[in-house]
Formats: C-alpha cells, structure tokens, sequence
C-alpha cells in the first residue's frame, strides 16, 4: 500500500461531504486521578477506566463526581499476577478486564455491568485453551455496545491466541497468523465486528493486524515490535505502530478503511526519536472522527513522551498541544503517556511523573472541556467550495469559491502528512463567486509530487471548506 497516493479518512470525508467546521475548544478543565491509570474513556469523556496504581492492578472506574471505585475480583490481589488493561463501552455501563476466577485460583477473562458486577467468561474452554502459569489469559479491550471482549487465550501448546467473548456467542479463538506463534486483540469496534491487535511469524515481531468478522488482514509486514492499538467505533480508522522505512523508526501510524483493504498512513514520531527498533511509537486511542490521535513516544528505552497528533499541526508533545488549551502541569511534572481520548474529542486521559523523584511515581489526568455541549459548532458557512476541476489533474487545477461577506480568506493546499505545501490566497475576498487555481507548484516553486493533496479555505470566523484533488503524472 503507497501511503503517499491515499489521504486520511477524516479529510476524505470532509471533502467529500463539503464539510464546514469551526476550530472551538471551550475552557478546559484539569482534574488528577489519584490512584488509576485511565486506560480508556467512555463516548463522552464521562467515565473512564484502567487499573489501580497501588501495585496490585485492579481493574477501576472512575467519573468525576464519584472518583476511583475499585471493582474487586482483582487477580493481582489473590494471585499475585496480571495482565491486559480494562476497557469500556461507550455508555460507560460495561468494563472489561483480566479478573481472578470466582474460585480464586486462575486469571481469566472478564466483565463488569453496573448494577449486576461481574461475569466469569472464562471456564468454559473453548477446544484447545489450557490453563498456563495459573492463567487462561487476559482481556484487553471491549465493543463500543458491550458485547464483545477481546484478549487472547493461552493455547497448547503455550501460545497466546487472539480470542474474542460474544455474549451470544461465547469464547472464540481468532488465532494468527501462524499456529506456532502468538497473536493477541487490543481492541474492536462499536459493534464488535472489526478487532485490532497484532500477530507474529517468528519470535520477538509483532506485525499491526485486523480481523475483520473473524477474517484476519496483516496491515504492517516488517520484523519490528509493532501493533495495532485502537480502532474507531465505526471500524474503518485504525491506529497503532508501523516501522517509517523512510526514518528507520517504529512510528505512530494510521490506516483507513479503502474497499477490501487497508490504506497506511505514517504519523511520525518526535524529534530525539532514536530509529533501529529502540524508539517506539505508538497511537494508543482516536476520536470518532479520526482527527485526533493521542499515544505515547519512546524517544528510546528510558525516555517516555506523551504526544497528540491532529490534522492541524501533525504530531506535538502533549505538553505543548495542552499548552494551547491553556492547560499547564506544574512545571517540574513531565507527560509519560496519553492513553484515551472520547469518541467526541472532549476528553482526554494521561499519565504524568515529577521528573525530580526517582523511581518515577506516575499521576493519572483527565483534562475535559468545560460544558462542551455548550460549545457554538458553525453548521452554516459563509464559504461555498465547489470540487477540483479537473481531478485528478496535471499540472492544473481549479475550484470555484463562493463568498457570502467580505472576509479575510486563507486558502491553502496540504500534502497527505497534513504539511503545508502551497498557500494560494492570504487576504480579503469580497462577496461573490471566485475560482483559485493551483498549478501544483509548492511555495518553493518545484512541481508537487503525484499523490492526494487538500485544499482548504477557511475565513476569519473559523468556517471551513475543505476539498480533495489527486495529482497525477
């Protein structure tokens, strides 16, 4: 798959659709989260979930008015052993998690229902499972609706094999790519349908993998420690870890739904990022929209940076992407990770450490914006962008640009990386119909390359129309 002839799926969309937005981000608010590490949140940004930090891994719920309830049956406590972080539907009602049996003598799978407590989805067995260093396995994630548990099951003879629990269905093995060696799910859609995590072919790689109703599809093929983290509820957005063959480095990446297959987008990494499999980088969680990714950067094998990626800027240290939003950590605490952010982008969950204490205590964070709902969204533009013409093109193109009041207008084109390539028109634009041309030159005057590229026009009220055009030579 060619990376640099496909486009993000968020900006498809928008410019598909004529999709007019305004960049509005409301007062954020802070709030620490002593005792959890939120792994995931809730559609909203409401509830959140992740293990407890006191050393003993038990899986957690968390909201702001009631704080960290510990939800028991914790197999770090009896056993002494874990494994796989917690996951939460979009209501926020269903958490799943690796718990001890309810004999207290197996890590298995399991979930939790607000109001009712605990399911065991773990013995019966599905042919095949075996018990393995007192464990048969651990979960890892949970459909958007609840319904769907994945993980892996330990399997004879001693492989990890990806699995999934239906509540209608039971335990299901989806296994790898190879009998012989491991595969493991990390998370799935809204509906369970679409599951992401990786599988390997030989020992010590992990290659980002979907299974697509039980059908398995290896997005990334390289002999690196690289995985798929997260999907959006729709299924079509993946995120996760893919080697940049361009840099040598285990970088953030994205793949989007295109037909049958799977287009990959590389997110990159933060400067400092060490290459040759010692830097790794992983998008752990996006928003519905995919127009956000959040995850962490090891810059090498001591060195943890929280970053969040957006279509605006590309990827940042989530310190300076916060700093925008006017949320400042004190000034000796430093961002490890970002793990979760909502469906709805409002919300958004990290791990911070005081760089002056050793061994490094990790803090949980939520940062929400205050009474999002609240926030004015410019469903009526004062732009009308009309499609490229032709498309694709080479060398010249045009699109007719409609203006209802004088306005300071920015029209410029980006590139699939979401870099800047040529802006075509800084200044006020008086009412009426116009056409912009771009003859695919970047702003250093040299031809563009062939690929997908974006025009956007935006005015000085924040309105937004975004078109797509395809170069081709």
């Amino acid at each position: 798959m060619n990376r640099h002839v496909t486009f993000l799926r968020a900006l498809i969309i928008m410019s598909l659709a004529g999709f007019s937005a305004q960049a509005v981000w409301a007062e954020p608010v802070l709030t620490w989260t002593p005792g959890i590490t939120i792994s995931r949140l809730s559609a909203d940004g409401s509830v959140g979930t992740g293990n407890s930090t006191d050393g003993t891994y038990s899986p957690s719920r968390w909201t702001p008015t009631e704080g960290v309830v510990r939800l028991g049956q914790s197999s770090g406590e009896i056993l002494g052993r874990s494994g796989g972080i917690p996951g939460i539907s979009a209501d926020g009602e269903k958490i799943s998690s690796s718990i001890a049996s309810f004999d207290s003598t197996v890590v298995t799978h399991g979930r939790w229902t607000k109001g009712l407590g605990w399911e065991q989805l773990m013995p019966p067995l599905p042919p095949g499972v075996v018990e393995l260093d007192q464990s048969y396995g651990s979960a890892w994630g949970i459909s958007g609706d609840g319904s769907t548990v994945v993980g892996y099951a330990w399997h004879s003879p001693g492989r990890a094999y990806c699995s999934a629990w239906n509540e209608t269905t039971g335990m299901t093995l989806l296994g790898g790519q190879d009998p012989d060696y491991d595969s493991r799910a990390n998370d799935a859609d809204f509906d369970g349908n679409v599951i992401v995590g990786w599988s390997s072919i030989g020992f010590g790689y992990w290659q980002p993998t979907v299974w697509e109703d039980g059908a398995l599809t290896v997005l990334h093929a390289s002999e690196r420690w690289c995985e798929a983290k997260a999907v959006n509820p729709a299924g079509d957005t993946i995120v996760g870890s893919a080697l940049d063959t361009l840099t040598g480095i285990n970088s953030a990446a994205m793949w989007v739904k295109n037909g049958p297959g799977w287009d990959e987008h590389i997110l990159g990494a933060l400067s400092g990022t060490f290459g040759n499999g010692v830097g790794n980088v992983f998008g752990l969680d996006l928003n519905a929209d995919a127009s956000i990714v959040v995850g962490a950067n090891h810059k090498d094998n001591w060195t943890g940076v929280g970053f969040v990626w957006d279509l605006e800027q590309g990827i940042r240290p989530a310190v300076d992407w916060l700093a925008d939003l006017g949320v400042a950590l004190p000034d000796s605490y430093a961002i490890y990770a970002m793990h979760a952010i909502s469906d709805d982008g409002s919300t958004l969950a990290g791990v911070a450490y005081n760089q002056f204490v050793y061994p490094p205590e990790y803090e949980g964070f939520v940062v929400t914006l205050d009474d999002v709902s609240s926030v004015p969204r410019a469903d009526i533009s004062d732009l009308s962008m009309g499609p490229a013409t032709p498309n694709p093109f080479n060398p010249v193109t045009s699109f007719a640009l409609s203006v209802t009041r004088s306005s300071r207008i920015e029209i410029d084109v980006f590139d699939a990386r979401g870099h800047l390539v040529r802006r075509l028109h800084n200044g006020i634009m008086a009412p009426g119909e116009h056409t912009v041309e771009w003859d695919g030159r970047m702003d250093n005057g040299r031809h563009a390359p062939s690929g997908l590229y974006l025009a956007r026009a935006r005015d000085e009220w924040g309105h937004e129309q975004m078109r797509r055009m395809t170069m081709v030579k």
